[in-house]
């Protein structure tokens, strides 16, 4: 072994001549990159895929709603953290605002409502299914109005209506073309 090898800051990269056990396990060298091969072979918590900031926060999130105890002091220290910013003026009641500290609130409101709506809002195309050439027209309908928007009900007929349009333009030109054929077999 040589003398000071393991002081060095470049020590993982020459590690490769020493296989004592006081000395971490040798290294696979490779044009590219210098890694530790048992660390390969053994599963650990380095070598495992990381979790994103978010993943990390919401398995935090769900561990503490699983305990009701946990829960309840998260939800006082909300609510204390609340009643002191209520008291410092960092928040305020609507009540408590002037009118321009209301109608800029409002807009936040809205801002932040219009982007959760947006978040949530279901993919249009889910609406629309393909039907099978067996499937009687009769099994087409639309959802019903209690369930879905004013406009998602006109775009989902209007969808309806483009596509009869286009089923009888394709027959049209199935027929066509297959009179066509004919006239040139002849």
């Amino acid at each position: 072994m040589k003398e000071g090898c393991c002081n060095r800051k470049d020590y993982w990269r020459k590690a490769s001549h020493c296989y004592s056990g006081s000395h971490r396990q040798p290294t696979y060298k490779d044009s590219k990159a210098t890694f530790n091969v048992i660390s390969l072979q053994t599963p650990t918590a380095e070598n495992m895929v990381r979790l994103t900031p978010a993943e990390k926060q919401r398995r935090y999130r769900e561990k503490r709603d699983m305990d009701p105890e946990k829960r309840a002091a998260y939800l006082k220290k909300e609510q204390e953290k609340y009643l002191r910013d209520k008291q410092s003026g960092k928040k305020k009641s609507v009540a408590d605002m002037t009118n321009r500290e209301h109608r800029s609130a409002k807009k936040i409101w809205r801002e932040k409502k219009k982007a959760q709506r947006s978040q949530n809002k279901p993919n249009q195309t889910s609406l629309i299914t393909t039907p099978s050439p067996s499937t009687p027209k009769e099994q087409l309908t639309s959802p019903s109005v209690s369930q879905i928007s004013r406009q998602k009900l006109q775009y989902f007929q209007k969808v309806v209506k483009e596509k009869e349009f286009l089923r009888n333009e394709l027959i049209y030109a199935k027929e066509e073309v297959s009179s066509r054929i004919v006239t040139l077999t002849r």
